[in-house]
């Protein structure tokens, strides 16, 4: 499972949703304490939510990050020391 941006039905606003193994969304909206469930499956406990949503986020600002590195021309190399750089 992975969380995942959708566009909301009532008001065309973006909003996370849990995509499951054979591929079904299921919503994921915030109850009275503020954190994070999904309705449709109360097995997941809110941290592994916010979990699966922090993820998506570092990795999609990662993805962006990397592609504006790219498009000025910079590639990615691995150092000595195994770090990642780009030159």
């Amino acid at each position: 499972m992975k969380a995942v941006h959708i566009k909301s039905r009532v008001n065309g606003m973006i909003e996370w949703a849990i995509k499951d193994d054979i591929g079904k969304l299921h919503i994921v909206d915030k109850d009275c304490q503020g954190h994070l469930r999904c309705v449709e499956l109360p097995e997941l406990l809110h941290f592994d939510i916010a979990r699966m949503v922090n993820n998506a986020r570092k990795n999609s600002a990662r993805r962006a990050r990397d592609e504006a590195y790219r498009s000025c021309g910079l590639t990615k190399v691995k150092g000595a020391l195994g770090g990642t750089y780009w030159e």
